[in-house]
């Protein structure tokens, strides 16, 4: 394929609306939730060669979801609080680092590796099913903030 076609084509999915990528980040992270939460759940069922599978859905969920976050969190924030919202997202997401090996541990002891295997998979499906509910909040939440330029600048 000459270049010249490829930069057209790029081109052309640029003028596409803002409602249109919106919808599909919203499809993507939801997306990313159920591959890492199926992946999850499903590890802990699945014979040895499978188990890799389930590695590889975990990590294609995390490949998706980190870079279609920030860039949701940062176009969502003003540009004057853009670092303040960045920071704020990032102390979140790598708190999940932090307390993941705690509650993981107490889940493996409360509820035995299967029962904590099916625990994560339920968060993830349900964050993946919750996650669209999210587009209402935020635009009812912004109401009188500057935030609500933010979701009009994105073309809410």
């Amino acid at each position: 394929m000459p270049a010249g076609r490829v930069t057209r084509t790029v081109a052309d999915l640029r003028t596409l609306p803002r409602q249109f990528w919106l919808l599909a980040a919203g499809i993507l992270v939801c997306l990313a939730g159920a591959a890492q939460g199926l992946g999850m759940g499903l590890a802990a069922f699945v014979p040895w060669p499978w188990t890799l599978a389930c590695v590889v859905s975990i990590s294609v969920g995390v490949v998706i979801l980190i870079p279609i976050t920030s860039t949701v969190v940062s176009r969502l924030a003003p540009a004057e609080l853009r670092g303040r919202y960045m920071g704020a997202w990032t102390l979140v997401y790598m708190g999940g680092y932090a307390l993941g090996p705690l509650l993981g541990g107490w889940a493996l002891d409360a509820l035995g590796g299967r029962g904590a295997y099916v625990a994560i998979a339920a968060a993830g499906l349900l964050g993946a099913a919750l996650f669209p509910l999210l587009r209402g909040w935020t635009r009812a939440g912004a109401e009188g903030t500057g935030e609500r330029e933010a979701l009009e600048m994105l073309g809410d």
